[in-house]
């Protein structure tokens, strides 16, 4: 019977399909019309239906599943013939909402079982090793933070000790002086001095880091220096190491932008000196990411040396002979990102601690301290210049060190760097280095029963030196050498100094590199567009908008230093790097306007920037100076509607919120096809008792395609409909001056309630503030938000812009009958509460959207009028994450697992959240996603906690010399998000964790904004097409663009035929609710319309080729990684 009945199932089920199949034959070749596109979305709907039980029934239905492939054909041959738009020299896709392959998901349960399965092959675990270390404080003696290093008489016996002296220079591009005031001062000399002295003798060497200076002194070299300058290089004598722009925080820094200002460094180097860097060296940074490591793997690098990492942590690893290790992914389930690490056992890179533990010794072999120099070592024992009565005594005093050195490490090879901080920008010191460890090397090179060798080396000497003693190739794992995983966060250099207080440090400029990330990713990617639609157009400005985004690039590059995005600068510092931020900013939105304004530019018309003095395309904010917040532009509203623009850099459509500001409140929204949409206009306030009577607030959900612009039309209503206008509740605040047109009324309630679909959220009545959330039948009593504030120790070490040295635990700031302002409409409804140092605002969403299922938080901070004061926003819950368990995002890239413990000080507990923090437990997950990198914990069970802004009276003793003073009103943006697991989380607790497909979602939102631009109201409207998509269908879900930009011609600063693509798949929880489909595409499916004629994948910063792809190839990138290529534009 059951035979039978399947039997009659699959027959009935093989009739349909083949009446489809016939219906979708007859009508492939018919022209397109209005009326096909709704037959073709139903014939869509019920092949979802169809293919769903083909997967259920089986393999009886096989051939019934090659019928329904055979119709997905004919219906893709529809939509390339009808969704194709042709407009003189360039084709649009015709953009149809909401387009989705569906299919059985082969992909999805294939990134499921990646995610579900979690690592056991690190030998050492990063946060196993803070439970086990005791994280005392013994007294060590001249190695002060280890022990007594000894080593026996025959210790080299059998193998002598290779020592490599590497002389290098660290030049912080802006931190005590400007980048430009240190090139001009100090640099230029430095690059000069040591290319001279190299020239002279071929076995001197040199490592340089910093690309950004190597490019401004190759600007005004002379012919032969630059000549030079390369031969110096590929002899092997003059080592580029990283080669990056900067050396990057790893801390605050996005992934983005560390891909970014690496490719930037690369590109120069590739195009100028002919070399790839192997070797990275990063000595200053305050704690390290795995996320750098990972990206410098998939560049290409062998090996990476590292040097601030918390000292008890250095002696853990110095203890088992473990300061080299091959540093894995956590989320690797193999060994593919494994990198050969080196990290230097002492507190400093200076000389006094770079070539054994006893510094005092060491200082004495820094030869720029002799008489004369103008430095001196703290222990009065100064170096003595090396003369034949004393290079017996000299040398085997420092070989001493060399040896003690070297039983810190597995194989007996010694690395001594030789420099500081802008070190050799005299010849004197030049010399003086050089000529005198060239005495001492001649001398032990020359008596064979030291059994040792010295000679100066680069990075590159040196790891090869060591691969070779290992019987490995460079960058190979030696057989007795450990892996490594996780992170090297929270970071101390000595006693409780716990360096946590630059995750916040000048909160203001922290927001406002996320700004120009945003910025610039949009202006690369949609001029990265126009340029392939381009063609042979020559109206579009390509040259001179190519120049605008270089100039961002190396900005936005440059304040990913470790002294720029950290907040570490002097205030004159911190300023310029404002205004080159400021100036890159507009940089971008020039190149959006000029973009989107010829992409849509109808066949019929010309483009043109402007008519007259009038900009046709005008971004929808200004920003009034570098140190301001920007504003949204005002748009006068007429019968005449005006046209609004908006554009969405996302790979994946969107349909989200939007806000604009307009001259009078009673207008009417309409989408592209002239239909009606819904909106509310909302008061804009002044303060808490009154608000403008000139500009209002509207808000719509706009739906804008992947890599897309939409247009909107706002006119003013031609009906006195108010359903729209925004009703206003207050709180604690007296009549209120308004629009009469808008409803306002008192509450004495002692709650306010607020919902939509997905949450219901409770705030408190005498505060403003949040007190209860609910979402999917989850209810949790308490989700309380609380501000805070921590002051500083009485003690001489207090905090400062680098440390956090708290005084005790925070204090809550207790605000009763602050003025709140409810305000409700169909879009959304927000909850605003003046406190004394915050404008916080919450709002909820009305919308089937995803941002409706989360809370948007925004909050206007000032605290200038304070002093020592660390200004906290908690949020604390019910849930119950056992043992304090919290994770933090490393770079937006990757979750890690964090912990803490009271055997650390509080300090201790703050960690780097670049773009989000959760907590969880059995049941459901609280996640706070930020906008720009804060300091965050959890200190207690059910808490979470987010450092917002700082101001510091006092240098912290760290180098800077001045405090934190020069606080600005800074804006803080936030999205909170509960979640329900609906499978539970593992009993076992995991390194790693990954964030839901909606908190993913969310926070590419939330760091890539829709932006909008209105068009002058003396053009016509057709002028404009309504509507462009990059693609030709949206990327799945879990796959992200990361970045699509235009690469240099080789010989002027314009752009060349290439474009280099990222594209990220994301590792994201299966355990939470699917909020989209994941789907195996082609290159060709996707990108299509951009006229691809040679694709190429490349290393992750464009150095090295891997394969030439056919664009017909699936898209194969496995979970977490990224992949970079090159695309040749027709």
């Amino acid at each position: 019977m059951k035979k039978l009945t399947a039997l009659l199932c699959s027959s009935s089920f093989f009739f349909i399909i083949m009446c489809l199949y016939f219906f979708l034959d007859q009508f492939s070749s018919n022209t397109y019309n209005d009326g096909f596109q709704e037959e073709t979305n139903n014939v869509q709907q019920s092949i979802h239906d169809l293919q769903k039980k083909v997967y259920e029934i089986g393999d009886i239905l096989d051939f019934s599943s090659r019928a329904i492939e055979t119709m997905n054909k004919k219906i893709d041959k529809i939509h390339d013939n009808n969704n194709k738009i042709k407009t003189g020299n360039r084709t649009y896709i015709k953009f149809n909402p909401q387009k989705v392959i569906y299919g059985h998901n082969k992909e999805e349960d294939h990134l499921c079982l990646f995610t579900s399965v979690f690592n056991s092959t690190i030998d050492i675990k990063m946060a196993d090793v803070y439970d086990e270390v005791p994280f005392d404080n013994i007294n060590g003696g001249v190695w002060k933070q280890g022990w007594e290093v000894e080593y026996r008489k025959d210790a080299f016996d059998k193998q002598k000790l290779l020592v490599f002296v590497m002389p290098h220079s660290h030049n912080d591009p802006g931190w005590l002086k400007t980048v430009d005031e240190y090139f001009h001062d100090q640099t230029v000399k430095i690059i000069s001095n040591v290319v001279d002295a190299l020239a002279k003798n071929v076995n001197r060497k040199f490592i340089w880091a910093e690309t950004s200076y190597a490019a401004l002194w190759w600007d005004q070299a002379s012919p032969a220096k630059k000549q030079l300058f390369q031969e110096l290089i590929h002899n092997g004598q003059l080592e580029i190491v990283t080669g990056g722009w900067v050396m990057n925080d790893e801390a605050n820094t996005h992934y983005f932008n560390i891909i970014d200002q690496m490719v930037e460094g690369h590109q120069w180097m590739e195009k100028h000196v002919g070399i790839k860097p192997k070797n990275s060296w990063s000595i200053d940074p305050f704690g390290y990411s795995p996320t750098m490591a990972y990206i410098l793997k998939r560049m290409g690098f062998e090996s990476m040396l590292i040097q601030r990492v918390h000292y008890r942590i250095k002696k853990y690893l110095a203890e088992n002979k473990n300061l080299e290790f091959m540093w894995r992914q956590n989320w690797d389930h193999g060994s593919t990102t494994d990198i050969f690490t080196h990290v230097m056992p002492f507190y400093s890179y200076d000389v006094p601690h770079t070539c054994g533990p006893d510094p005092k010794i060491c200082c004495q072999f820094d030869f720029k301290r002799l008489p004369g120099g103008g430095v001196y070592c703290p222990w009065h024992i100064p170096p003595r210049e090396i003369q034949d009565d004393n290079i017996k005594e000299r040398s085997e005093t420092l070989l001493d060190q060399y040896k003690k050195k070297a039983q810190l490490y597995r194989s007996n090879v010694v690395l001594a760097p030789l420099g500081d901080d802008f070190r050799y920008d005299k010849v004197f010191e030049v010399l003086a280095q050089y000529t005198n460890y060239e005495k001492i090397m001649e001398y032990v090179n020359s008596h064979p029963e030291l059994n040792a060798e010295i000679r100066f080396g680069t990075l590159k000497d040196y790891f090869e030196a060591v691969a070779e003693r290992e019987g490995v190739k460079p960058g190979e794992k030696p057989p007795s050498f450990k892996t490594l995983g996780g992170d090297f966060f929270t970071y101390a250099d000595r006693d409780d100094h716990y360096w946590s207080g630059y995750f916040t440090s000048r909160s203001f400029f922290k927001h406002m590199d996320r700004e120009l990330t945003g910025h610039l990713r949009a202006a690369e990617i949609i001029y990265s567009l126009a340029k392939s639609y381009h063609k042979n157009t020559q109206q579009f400005p390509e040259d001179n908008l190519y120049s605008e985004l270089m100039h961002a690039r190396k900005s936005l590059a440059l304040f990913q230093h470790h002294d720029g995005v950290t907040g570490t600068s002097k205030n004159p510092v911190v300023n310029d790097f404002g205004q080159k931020m400021f100036d890159a900013i507009k940089s971008s939105i020039k190149v959006m306007e000029s973009s989107a304004n010829f992409l849509l530019t109808h066949k019929n018309f010309q483009y043109s920037d402007s008519i007259g003095d009038t900009q046709i395309f005008l971004f929808g904010e200004n920003r009034m100076s570098f140190d301001s917040l920007p504003i949204k532009n005002l748009i006068i509203i007429s019968d005449k509607p005006s046209q609004v623009v908006f554009f969405n850099s996302l790979a994946q459509e969107r349909k989200q919120t939007v806000f604009l500001h307009v001259s009078e409140p009673l207008v009417e929204v309409k989408s592209f096809t002239g239909e009606a949409i819904p909106y509310q206009v909302s008061l804009l306030w002044k303060d808490s008792l009154s608000a403008h009577n000139a500009k209002y607030e509207v808000s719509f959900v706009a739906i804008i395609p992947a890599l897309g612009l939409s247009k909107y039309f706002i006119s003013r209503a031609v009906t006195s409909n108010t359903s729209y206008l925004s009703v206003t509740t207050t709180h604690n605040i007296n009549q209120p001056t308004i629009n009469e047109k808008f409803k306002v009324s008192a509450s004495n309630a002692k709650e306010i309630y607020v919902k939509n679909d997905y949450l219901k959220a409770v705030f408190d009545a005498d505060t403003g503030l949040l007190t209860d959330l609910s979402t999917d039948g989850i209810v949790l009593k308490k989700v309380q938000i609380i501000f805070m504030s921590y002051g500083t120790v009485a003690n001489m070490d207090r905090s400062g812009a680098y440390l956090f040295l708290p005084s005790g635990e925070a204090t809550s700031i207790v605000e009763n009958n602050p003025p709140i302002t409810i305000t409700s409409g169909p879009i959304y409804t927000e909850v605003m509460t003046r406190l004394q140092y915050v404008i916080h605002k919450v709002r909820i969403y009305h919308s089937d959207t995803l941002e409706a299922r989360s809370l948007d938080i925004r909050s206007v901070l000032d605290i200038r009028q304070t002093n020592n004061f660390e200004f906290v926003m908690r949020i604390e819950s019910e849930i119950q994450n056992n043992d304090r368990e919290f994770f933090t995002d490393l770079n937006g890239f990757q979750m890690q697992r964090r912990k803490t413990l009271a055997k650390l000080p509080l300090q201790a507990n703050f960690y780097p959240a670049p773009s989000m923090i959760f907590i969880q437990d059995k049941k459901s997950r609280i996640t706070l996603q930020t906008q720009q990198a804060n300091g965050v914990a959890s200190l207690e069970q059910g808490f979470i906690e987010v450092v917002l802004d700082r101001k510091l009276n006092q240098d912290d003793n760290r180098g800077l010399g001045q405090g934190v003073m020069d606080n600005r009103v800074t804006l803080s943006a936030f999205r909170l998000i509960l979640e329900n697991f609906e499978n539970p989380p593992p009993e076992k607790t995991s390194l790693i964790a990954y964030p839901s497909m909606l908190s993913m979602s969310l926070s590419h939102q939330l760091q890539n904004p829709i932006y909008d631009f209105v068009v002058a109201a003396s053009v016509p409207i057709n002028q404009f097409n309504s509507v462009f998509s990059g693609l030709k269908i949206p990327l799945p879900c879990d796959l992200h663009l990361l970045n699509l930009k235009m690469l240099q011609d080789n010989n002027r600063v314009a752009p060349s035929d290439t474009a280099a693509l990222f594209l990220h798949r994301i590792g994201f929880d299966c355990a939470f609710k699917k909020i989209c489909l994941t789907n195996e595409v082609t290159y060709a499916e996707i990108f299509d319309p951009l006229n691809i004629l040679h694709l190429e994948e490349t290393s992750l910063s464009l150095m090295h080729s891997h394969k030439f792809l056919n664009k017909k190839n699936k898209i194969n990138i496995s979970p977490m990684e990224i992949q970079a290529y090159k695309i040749k534009l027709t």
